[in-house]
Order: structure tokens, then sequence, then C-alpha cells
């Protein structure tokens, strides 16, 4: 079992996937997705749209304020990312 941490949104949409002996594959279906959009958002890659945090919380059965918070976490990182990479030319110098 691979126990790299993808933070907190990652590890709790995982864990609870698990546990359920679900795949990405079951989960991608009952959220009526693509494989890759849940695997982004499992990794980390992407932030999970506010729109369907209640969808995947019943997919997953995770309490929503829990998801909520963790979505939060992952979204802070993204405007934090976001705005480091504002301004940067490909020379990787800011203008």
């Amino acid at each position: 079992r691979d126990n790299r941490s993808f933070g907190p949104l990652g590890d709790l949409i995982r864990n609870h996937r698990l546990e359920r002996g679900l795949g990405l594959l079951d989960v991608a279906k009952a959220y009526q997705c693509s494989v890759q959009f849940v695997s982004n958002i499992e990794h980390g890659r992407a932030p999970l749209p506010w729109e369907k945090v209640g969808q995947l919380a019943s997919v997953l059965k995770i309490p929503v304020e829990e998801l909520q918070i963790a979505n939060l976490a992952i979204r802070s990182d993204f405007k934090s990312f976001v705005n480091t990479t504002k301004g940067v030319k490909k020379g990787g110098k800011g203008v």
C-alpha cells in the first residue's frame, strides 16, 4: 500500500475510497466524471469543485463538512501557488 501523503483532501478521499474497497473507476462512475479527474483531486493536482462536494461526500460516505474543510486547505495551496507564479516569464524572471 502506498503511504505517500497528497495533502488533507487527497488523503481523505483516498483513505475513504480504499476503506470501501473502491477503485478510481468505481468512484468516477458514481461521481459521473473521468478517472483522471478523480486521480487529479486525490493526488493534489486539482481542487474539488465546490458544487461537487456533496456528490463526492455521498459516494464515499464522508461527512460534507469534513470534505469541505479538506477542500479549503487545497484551495488555499492553489491560491498561494497562483499568486507566486503570476508575472513569471518563461525565463523564470518576474515582470
